[in-house]
């Protein structure tokens, strides 16, 4: 058995453990969603309706991005007035069918219109202005989404201009110039009546053209009047900042500028398939097809869909070789994570050197003012030229894209082979970097793909914002559609406020530090067992040649290949295993000699909605710190490295730097998903099967769950504690709120102390998953998993994982459950 067994070890060493929950859980999961917007023919900025008998029929038109789309409950289109009763003298909106809808114009006044889904996922709102003699709308020409969460529009004090788009090049500052649309309706009134009332100190206007000037600060205003009819438009005005109209605006701004401008966005970026007609291919064929993962082919000659939606391209495409610039105008930063086996790897092989530098699309480094518009970076993100391997069945991208997944933090074999087969992963390439301190990010939609129901598709679309910095705020905004949606490590005293985070592929925010603390190798390693007392210095019992007692006679004991002669009884032995992983962990400097923490960093959520995540919405991580990553430790498996021709970790691991996290005010988790989808599963496990069955030359049935039994183990967990909701189908669910990664010792802790209570009541007692001691019962049977889960072990560590989910269903419909967070929430939590 050893010599297969070995050959297993050879081909997938430590596949868990050094993916870990990270790459493993590319999730063969399917997930409903809402439409992706709504397109109405009114101008959001503002629409006028005459007093009228006769109602006006109210009309929208869903839109839908994902071909194979499974739509959640509840995606009608409904209209209604918001605050209603308050202004039901001025207009109501009614319906015989609830399908068609009618305004109807009572009287003069104003009142905003609300297009959405019934279940609230996807809104629009119009500004309605309802006369009886005449009206004057201004708005701006180019308009609003109709989405934003604030009702104020924000303009930059500045226009640019430049003479090409490029690093080099110097900004050009105008007076920034809104263009504006005015409206005038009624008999006795026409343009030729207009005339200017007032208008703020910090602009003038002529010819429906504001202009801001050296005061343009704070608040501004223009009145106009025509005959008996006068209006008034209001906005703010961003000292200082930079109006961004296209994407070339935006590169000069975020990363063609060396300091950064404050931007403030005045047009969606989207992909092509919102921008241009065209037509979904399916990638690999039928394959890309049942797994929804398509390539936009736009039309020839170019065409735009709506030439009067305000929204342009993100990048530059080249129609001629259907291709972008994106190499070209891409943020490369060194990753701020552990890299010592890439640096460790590059010095050995000088001529296969690996990047240790990510990839960032937009880097914000001063304020970013969203004005509710959005940002849909597709065209650099999706693997849109990748291929779908027909025994893994995952979309991975090939030369012509420009995300390939996250750096190495550890491999076994090359690191510069792409795909690797075994990768564990550090830092992920970004969307958007808030790069810098005190940086807000507000009423900003954001998302790295357009809307895709298979997550499969989200393995190597990377992270939607990674935060780098100290004081920022990311406020007012919804941010989808990433393999995780927001990324902050050593982020001290961010805050994110008021915003949906919704759908990633993993975890919709991870924490942690990119700080750790390597094991104190002057510690002294003491156990007694069978009357006898052992010590051994820290280089002695971490030896390879230790014949004693020490770590690799306890690893190779309990990896169990041969017979060491030690025969501890299993608790003893997990209990020397725990004094191994002890003597890795290193807590001076974090655990003060009071028991309280020093925390790498500081985090507050404040009424914050969670929602369909991958694995679970929040993840507190911790760096593994495992035998295997300390020295390559056990023997068998340094003779595996060797034969790999891999080289053997070199004090990887370490004890990560706590973070804490403070979840205030009305923020809640809509994150249940049937149990089946909580899993650490995907193809590469059959992948896998198959392989083994070759190599030994019988049938090999080894699943992630066999040998990595983390979902059986809380799954029985929740079951026992009664926090498993079964609905009529027989489909169990659980709400997966917060991971803490295992492994290596994790310190980190959460704050409710200032949660609703009617949230915090959701929420479930620590949910605590011992591995070592736990995974025996689900692996025994079968001894390749056996001897894989143990390996798992090795590299992460022998820490345990802790898990909140809900709380006790009671057999009762559990809170929350079958619910979704709503637009309108983050309007009304700006009142409060």
């Amino acid at each position: 058995m050893k010599k297969k067994t070995l050959v297993i070890l050879l081909i997938i060493p430590f596949i868990i453990g050094l993916l870990s929950f990270v790459s493993v859980v590319l999730l063969n999961i399917t997930s409903a969603s809402n439409i992706s917007a709504i397109k109405t023919p009114y101008n959001t900025d503002g629409e006028g309706f005459k007093v009228s008998d006769t109602p006006y029929l109210l009309e929208a038109t869903p839109v839908i991005n994902d071909p194979n789309i499974i739509l959640r409950d509840g995606n009608n289109l409904v209209w209604e007035i918001v605050d209603s009763e308050s202004v039901k003298d001025i207009a109501t909106v009614s319906s015989t069918d609830n399908e068609t809808f009618y305004l109807n114009a009572l009287s003069e006044g104003e009142v905003t219109l609300k297009c959405k889904t019934e279940n609230g996922g996807v809104e629009v709102n119009i500004k309605a202005i309802i006369y009886e003699d005449g009206a004057i709308i201004i708005t701006p020409s180019r308009s609003g989404t109709g989405t934003q969460v604030e009702d104020t529009r924000y303009f930059g004090e500045y226009d640019i201009s430049y003479d090409e788009v490029s690093k080099d090049t110097k900004l050009t500052k105008n007076h920034a110039k809104v263009q504006l649309n005015i409206n005038i309706y009624g008999d006795n009134i026409s343009e030729n009546d207009l005339e200017l009332v007032e208008t703020s100190s910090n602009i003038t206007y002529e010819n429906k053209v504001i202009t801001i000037n050296d005061e343009g600060d704070g608040s501004g205003y223009l009145t106009l009047r025509a005959n008996y009819i006068s209006s008034t438009y209001t906005f703010n005005i961003v000292n200082n900042g930079v109006n961004v109209y296209n994407y070339n605006d935006l590169l000069m701004c975020t990363n063609f500028s060396s300091s950064g401008e404050i931007v403030v966005l005045q047009t969606s970026l989207g992909s092509l398939k919102e921008v241009y007609k065209g037509n979904d291919v399916p990638i690999s064929g039928s394959v890309g097809e049942e797994q929804g993962a398509y390539k936009y082919e736009v039309s020839l000659p170019l065409e735009r869909l709506d030439p009067s939606e305000n929204i342009e391209l993100f990048g530059n495409y080249d129609v001629s070789n259907d291709s972008f610039n994106f190499n070209n105008e891409l943020y490369y930063t060194e990753t701020t994570y552990n890299h010592k086996y890439l640096d460790d790897w590059n010095k050995a092989h000088p001529d296969s050197e690996v990047s240790t530098d990510i990839k960032v699309g937009i880097r914000v480094q001063k304020d970013f003012y969203g004005n509710g518009f959005n940002i849909n970076m597709n065209n650099l993100c999706f693997p849109n030229n990748g291929t779908i391997s027909q025994d893994v069945l995952k979309l991975a991208p090939s030369e012509k894209d420009y995300f390939f997944g996250p750096l190495a933090y550890v491999t076994i074999g090359a690191p510069n082979v792409f795909p690797s087969v075994v990768k564990a992963y550090g830092e992920d390439n970004a969307g958007l970097m808030i790069d810098g301190d005190n940086i807000t990010v507000n009423d900003l939609k954001i998302q790295n793909i357009d809307d895709n129901s298979n997550k499969r598709n989200y393995a190597y679309i990377g992270t939607v914002i990674e935060v780098n910095g100290e004081n920022n705020t990311i406020k007012n905004s919804i941010i989808r559609l990433g393999k995780t949606l927001v990324r902050a490590f050593d982020s001290d005293n961010l805050l994110i406020d008021n915003c949906i985070l919704s759908r990633s592929g993993e975890f919709s925010l991870k924490i942690g530090s990119n700080e750790e603390i390597k094991a104190d190798q002057t510690k002294e390693i003491n156990y007694e067992y069978d009357g006898q007392d052992y010590s051994f210095n820290f280089d002695e019992f971490f030896s390879i040649s230790n014949s004693g007692l020490g770590a690799n006679s306890l690893l190779e004991e309990y990896l169990g290949l041969e017979d060491t002669g030690i025969n501890l009884p299993s608790n003893v032995l997990y209990d020397m295993l725990r004094t191994l992983q002890d003597a890795l962990n290193n807590t001076t400097n974090i655990v003060n000699n009071d028991g309280t923490i020093n925390y790498a960093s500081e985090v507050t959520v404040n009424n914050t909605s969670f929602e369909d995540s991958g694995l679970f919405s929040i993840a507190f991580e911790t760096r593994f710190n495992g035998p295997f990553l300390f020295n390559g430790l056990s023997s068998s498996i340094q003779s595996v490295l060797s034969a790999l021709n891999s080289p053997t970790p070199d004090n990887i691991g370490g004890t990560s730097l706590p973070v804490k996290l403070n979840l205030t005010g009305d923020t809640y988790f809509y994150d249940y998903k049937n149990i089946n989808n909580i899993d650490v599963t995907n193809l590469i496990e059959e992948n896998i099967s198959t392989y083994l069955s070759g190599v030994i030359g019988e049938d090999v049935n080894v699943t992630i769950d066999n040998f990595f039994p983390m979902r059986p183990i809380l799954i029985d967990r929740a079951t026992e504690l009664d926090y498993i909701y079964q609905d009529d189908k027989n489909d169990k669910y659980l709400n997966t709120m917060i991971a803490y990664y295992g492994g290596g010792l994790n310190l980190s802790t959460l704050d409710t102390s200032n949660l609703n209570e009617n949230s915090l009541e959701t929420m479930s007692e620590e949910i605590n998953v011992d591995l070592l001691s736990e995974s025996d019962k689900y692996v025994s049977s079968n001894r390749i998993a056996q001897i894989l889960s143990r390996c798992v072990l090795f590299a992460a560590g022998f820490e345990p994982f802790k898990f909140i989910t809900n709380g006790k269903v009671n057999n009762d419909v559990p809170p929350l459950f079958g619910e979704h967070p709503t637009v309108n929430t983050l309007k009304e939590n700006l009142t409060k």
